[in-house]
């Protein structure tokens, strides 16, 4: 798949350039003007979306239901970058040094644009546009504001909006590390209740998931989240997956999650999905195309329910796959990763649930950069 014509290669100078576009300098330096001199990427991020938007239409146009989201994305993000009220470097910090309203905003739209960049240039493989997004990190990591450098970041392939820079960061753990052994011993005891539940629920004829509407074919079911109050198992599960359908997994997860709010633990949710369990369906021969989940305070832990043979996940340059259903897999979503399921006749089925990063819970590091 080749992306021509087009005229935003290599993503430089020329990138101003696109079809239709040679107003962009103006509009990069009107809305710029007033931001960290010429330490910000503002104008960087402004004059590339275009292109940006240009590119991933293209890839709509070739599959809809992969790179849609994508293109939406992108869209709610040029009309954010183009307010100067998301760039505006009076309101960086407040009095304490956490960031305000401003800096926020433009860390969450720096941070997601390099994410879709660095998806746009695995998706197209171009060397230029992946070049691209290595200067902007590059430029994000060396830029200052008032309460420090307006990123924290190490590695090029964990750029989460929010970071977290003393949170140990490996790409993927090991089922037998101290802090997971609990919960992955229950839900490996448990797997055969677990899995007949669920396959009675499907062969029953249930229609188990919502749909969702960027995601052709895609299901989840949710089923705990931070966000969700309650301290015992009728109140804090939806619906009546719990008592009725999954009491295995239920009384399998409450051995030894949630972390958060667990005993000699201060620490608080990040988000209300900081930590969440969930059943997610995949159709065959789907993808999840490389993102990161916002924050490095989480593991994810997945465990195959169903198509386990075809599934597999991408973290960082490494994949690994689940092989046979009842197999786990866990790793830090901060890291840009990748899922898919190259089954030709059978979905896949895992359970995801949402773990503390260790290092959170103990509450030994600073606030995030937010």
């Amino acid at each position: 798949f080749v992306l021509q014509p087009l005229h935003c290669w290599p993503f430089s100078a020329a990138m101003l350039r696109c079809a239709g576009l040679g107003a962009m300098p103006d509009l990069a330096a009107l809305v710029c003007q007033s931001v960290w001199a010429d330490r910000s990427p503002c104008a960087e991020i402004v004059g590339s979306l275009p292109c940006l938007q240009q590119v991933a239409g293209l890839l709509v146009g070739r599959d809809e239901g992969t790179f849609l989201q994508t293109r939406l994305m992108l869209d709610n993000l040029a009309g954010r970058a183009s307010d100067p009220a998301c760039w505006e470097s009076g309101l960086a910090a407040d009095g304490d040094g956490a960031a305000g309203p401003a800096t926020q905003c433009a860390r969450e739209v720096l941070a997601k644009v390099l994410e879709l960049g660095k998806r746009l240039a695995l998706e197209t493989g171009s060397g230029e546009l992946a070049s691209w997004a290595r200067g902007l990190f590059n430029r994000a990591v060396s830029t200052s504001e008032s309460g420090g450098r307006l990123f924290e970041w190490v590695f090029f392939e964990q750029a989460p909006a929010q970071f977290f820079p003393r949170l140990a960061a490996r790409r993927w753990w090991q089922r037998d590390e101290a802090p997971l052994v609990p919960l992955v011993h229950a839900l490996t005891e448990a797997f055969p209740a677990i899995r007949g539940e669920f396959l009675q629920l499907l062969h029953h004829g249930h229609e188990l998931g919502e749909g969702d509407a960027y995601k052709m074919g895609w299901r989840f079911v949710p089923l705990w989240a931070s966000g969700s109050g309650g301290d015992d198992c009728s109140t804090v599960w939806q619906g009546p997956w719990c008592d009725r359908d999954l009491p295995s997994l239920c009384r399998a997860l409450r051995v030894a999650w949630p972390t958060l709010g667990s005993v000699g633990s201060a620490a608080v949710a990040v988000n209300d999905w900081h930590e969440a369990a969930e059943l997610q369906a995949m159709p065959p021969g789907a993808r999840l195309l490389l993102h990161n989940d916002g924050h490095n305070a989480r593991l994810n832990l997945h465990l195959a329910l169903l198509g386990g043979a075809g599934g597999w996940l991408t973290v960082g340059s490494e994949t690994r796959r689940f092989g046979s259903d009842g197999a786990i897999l866990i790793f830090d979503p901060s890291f840009d990763h990748e899922a898919g399921n190259d089954a030709a006749d059978q979905e896949r089925w895992i359970l995801n649930v949402g773990i503390a990063h260790p290092d959170y819970v103990s509450g030994s590091l600073p606030a995030a950069r937010v």
